[in-house]
Order: structure tokens, then C-alpha cells, then sequence
């Protein structure tokens, strides 16, 4: 853990990343018109029909976009977004167990879009530039699951070529982006740039996610949230626009810290 947090100081490369945090109205027609109609959302019925109809008229993306930003830009929380689905999808044909479910979480369309900016679109590019762990290949540009999977065949033969001892294990990282806290996911967002408002809008927002749960009569009267619950509940959501770019940035420095304490 000690050394888990002297990874997390900023590096003098790091200090100078800088977020933009108001989207200006051109920016936000081009998110919404490269968005997927077809995409579920937004359990208020504003889907993305609309956000693209909007995204069509420069004087309501002049309006909304002003409206989108104040949350990010303050650190408080729209009511609104605080409302989303959980989805289980079937893995398996005909298993309805539970845990062999996977659970998707459809949030308002403006909300998601908006962290997709924040996210993939700027602090990845961020951390690409001040050096993210050679070893983090999910969440990255241009590097496949192909490239992974050869990347570690070539190191077996190697180490068979050599005549090395070596050793790997695989394993399946059950409800990974479920069990990142947003505590966490904070810090290391502002490691790589990331504004405390923005930090604070989107932390507070999954703080306060009261999510219904279908069922096959409807929703379920049951929302989880910690307020109602009586005790707290973290984690990210499943389906959330940022939740991959956090899920490779916190990697990235469970990385650095084993390669401090295991140098080749």
C-alpha cells in the first residue's frame, strides 16, 4: 500500500495534463451525432433520438450543451442522472441463474455521452502521452486481444528458446468494474488531469444511482441506494461511459507498483 501511493503522486509530466471541462456546443453536436441511436438509456425516456435531434440545431446545442456542463463544471448532481436500469443479460442460452447473468446499467444518454468525452476521449489521451505501463493492453488504443494473446505465446517460446523457468496464471477478474470504488477511481482520475468538480459531479451521481432492477412483471418496487438502504454501496456500473478508461487508468498503477517492487 505504501508504495501503491507514492505511485500515485503526480509526476512532474503529469501536473502540466490538463481536461477541458466545458464542452463547447460544437463539441457536444459531434458527440451526440457520432452516438449510436439504437443505444438503450436514459429510464426518464429522453433516449438518444432526441439528443440527436437536438444535436441538429445550433442554437439548442448552444442551450444544452451550457446546461450539460454546470454539473461538471460545479461538482453538484442532476437529480435526473441519478436514476438508471439494471439489466441482466443471459450468458448462457436458457441459465437464468443469477450470477451467471451479466448486469448492464442503462444511464441517461446526456450523462454517458458527457463521460465518454471526459474519458476515453481526453484522459486516455492524456495518460498515452505521460506513459501508461507497457503491460495494460485492455482499454488502449489500437491493441487488440489478438496482439495480447500473441504478445504472451511469443513469451512462452522465448522462455522455451532460453530455457528459462517461467510461470503464468490466468484468471477471470469476476465483477471487476463492480468492485472499483469511487474513492478510487477519483484519485486516479486526478492523477492523470481529471478537474475535482468533474471527480465530484460523477462520484456523487453513482453515490446517489437509485437503480430498478427489471423483472419479469415490471420493475421491482426495491432500489438500491445507499441513502434508502441504509448503508453504503460502491462501485462502479457496468455500461457506464468512463468505467473502462478508469478501470486501465487504476490498473496502470497496480502495474507500476509490482514493477517497483519485482524490477526485472
Amino acid at each position: 500500500m505504501k508504495q501503491w501511493l507514492k505511485t500515485m503522486q503526480r509526476t512532474p509530466k503529469e501536473k502540466d495534463l490538463t481536461i477541458q471541462v466545458e464542452m463547447t456546443p460544437k463539441q457536444f453536436q459531434e458527440a451526440f451525432k457520432a452516438a449510436d441511436e439504437k443505444t438503450s438509456s436514459s429510464p426518464s425516456g429522453l433516449h438518444y433520438t432526441l439528443w440527436k435531434a437536438i444535436a441538429e440545431k445550433d442554437d439548442l446545442c448552444a442551450y444544452f450543451s451550457t446546461m450539460l456542463n454546470l454539473p461538471f463544471m460545479y461538482g453538484f448532481v442532476n437529480d435526473r442522472w441519478t436514476k438508471g436500469i439494471d439489466v441482466m443479460l443471459a450468458k448462457q442460452h436458457g441459465n437464468s441463474q443469477i450470477h451467471m447473468n451479466r448486469l448492464i446499467g442503462l444511464l441517461e444518454a446526456d450523462f454517458n455521452t458527457a463521460l465518454k468525452w471526459y474519458y476515453p476521449v481526453q484522459i486516455m489521451g492524456n495518460a498515452e502521452s505521460s506513459g501508461l505501463n507497457p503491460n495494460q493492453w485492455g482499454g488502449r488504443a489500437n491493441r487488440t486481444a489478438t496482439m495480447c494473446a500473441t504478445r504472451k505465446l511469443l513469451l512462452w517460446e522465448y522462455a522455451r528458446y532460453a530455457r528459462r523457468t517461467t510461470a503464468s496464471f490466468f484468471g477471470d477478474l469476476s465483477s471487476c468494474f463492480d468492485r472499483v470504488h469511487t474513492s478510487i477511481s477519483s484519485m486516479v482520475s486526478q492523477k492523470f488531469g481529471m478537474p475535482k468538480t468533474v471527480c465530484e459531479c460523477r462520484a456523487q451521481t453513482v453515490k446517489n444511482d437509485g437503480t430498478f432492477s427489471p423483472h419479469y412483471c415490471g420493475y421491482l418496487d426495491e432500489i438500491l441506494s445507499a441513502g434508502r438502504r441504509g448503508y453504503p454501496l460502491s462501485g462502479e456500473i457496468q455500461g457506464k461511459g468512463d468505467i473502462m478508461a478508469l478501470w486501465t487508468l487504476q490498473s496502470h498503477t497496480m502495474l507500476e507498483t509490482h514493477n517497483s517492487q519485482c524490477p526485472v
